[in-house]
């Protein structure tokens, strides 16, 4: 208990404490004087309280006797409630049984007047007599004067029943005030078990403020110690909190100079890459032979003849007669569609494109007609018959291949071609 008392004082004395922009520590609340302080003020408080629950205990028990006595009060006049409807249950049988008696006696006085009426109507049926009419008048006056006591009586009886309905009503209603009272008897019984569950918490807290205070003086004995321990604890971190203070200070300048140099060193990278990269476009942007000694393929392979030497930048010796020119390509067989393939081995970009026919007489119209592409790009066509043809490329193209088609059925002999451009690129850096 002691020690929750002490963390929340603590908790308490934390939250007043403060703390300025440059993080360092308030130690103005947390004197002695003021720990003791709020120490007094938290026991008074709780004194407080407890004087509260008792004082409320105190009410509640008052108005429990008074319910106490209001419930002996109705307790005895259900008591004689229930001796009334005992009376009144008596009454009312004795009535039913006169009315039973009266109601024999009607119809005995009615059997009476049938016999007389019917000995009438059998006399007046054989033959006529005034005796017996004054008889059977007298017995007729007889009956109705029996009939008018009976209506009087019966009358009486029906007042008399109606009285006791109304009693009987008024007595259950009665009754069910009763049942009403003894809700009111059970609801006190389980408010006495709550009085006494409650004296008993009530007993418990007074024992628990005690101890609670006699706890809280020596939490304020130990608050006292503890508070000479936290101030010089605090001018520890004051002065840790002002040495790092220092160090951050200096470790800012250092932080400064070193981005300092960095930018300097930054800018002298942003110089040279500047310098590299236009001494790169520059060479890059070299129009230069891109096709030599290049890799090649063609379709219908001849088994002499390599398409290989057509990239290795000979057109020719010192003699141009035709039987001692250089070697040239050539297919398997005449046939339609034939292809050569350059591979440049990278992007480049075409500038223009030559061919040097082969020298034969008789065989110099089979370059007629080749269609030149690089990768699926347009070039030209060689048109006519020519030892040489010339392609210029217009506008920024863009390859890896260059290809020459012959749609017609011929054989193709080229002894040289030479692809003229630069570079090579990414695809997603052309800047010649």
């Amino acid at each position: 208990m002691s020690i929750t008392i002490v963390f929340v004082v603590l908790v308490g004395l934390c939250k007043s404490m403060t703390l300025d922009v440059s993080g360092e520590v308030d130690l103005g609340d947390l004197q002695p004087d003021g720990i003791l302080s709020t120490v007094l003020k938290l026991s008074y408080s709780l004194q407080m309280e407890a004087k509260a629950l008792v004082s409320e205990a105190e009410k509640i028990r008052s108005e429990a006797q008074a319910m106490r006595s209001e419930a002996a009060d109705s307790r005895r006049e259900a008591e004689v409630m229930k001796r009334d409807v005992e009376i009144i249950r008596g009454e009312t049988q004795k009535m039913q049984e006169d009315a039973r008696s009266m109601m024999e006696e009607g119809k005995n006085s009615m059997n009476q007047a049938f016999e007389v009426l019917f000995r009438s109507f059998t006399f007046f049926s054989e033959e006529g007599s005034g005796d017996i009419c004054s008889q059977i008048k007298d017995s007729i006056n007889s009956l109705k004067e029996d009939a008018t006591a009976s209506s009087t009586i019966l009358s009486s009886i029906s007042t008399r029943l109606e009285s006791m309905e109304n009693n009987i009503t008024q007595a259950v209603a009665e009754m069910e005030n009763k049942n009403e009272l003894q809700d009111i008897k059970t609801r006190l019984a389980t408010l006495g078990s709550a009085m006494t569950s409650l004296d008993e918490k009530v007993v418990d807290t007074n024992e628990d403020a005690l101890l609670m205070l006699s706890e809280i003086q020596t939490a304020s004995n130990n608050l006292t110690t503890m508070s000479t321990h936290l101030g010089s604890a605090l001018q520890t971190i004051d002065e840790k909190v002002e040495d790092s203070n220092q160090k951050t200070e200096s470790l800012a300048v250092k932080f400064e100079e070193k981005v300092s140099f960095l930018g300097t060193q930054i800018n002298v990278s942003k110089d040279l890459t500047r310098s590299v990269k236009s001494r790169l476009q520059a060479w890059m942007s070299e129009i230069r032979i891109i096709s030599l000694f290049k890799m090649t393929e063609e379709s219908n392979k001849h088994p002499l003849y390599e398409t290989g030497v057509i990239t290795d930048g000979l057109v020719g010796f010192s003699d141009y007669r035709d039987y001692i020119m250089r070697v040239y390509s050539a297919k398997a067989s005449a046939s339609a569609n034939e292809k050569i393939w350059i591979k440049l081995g990278g992007l480049f970009r075409v500038h223009k494109i030559q061919v040097w026919n082969i020298r034969i007489h008789h065989a110099k119209q089979r370059f007629q007609g080749t269609r030149i592409l690089v990768d699926d790009t347009y070039i030209g066509t060689a048109v006519g018959v020519s030892d040489y043809y010339h392609f210029e490329v217009s506008g920024e193209v863009y390859g890896s291949t260059v290809i020459l088609h012959q749609p017609r059925q011929t054989d193709m002999n080229v002894i040289e071609v030479q692809v003229w451009g630069c570079g090579p690129f990414k695809l997603d850096d052309k800047f010649a």
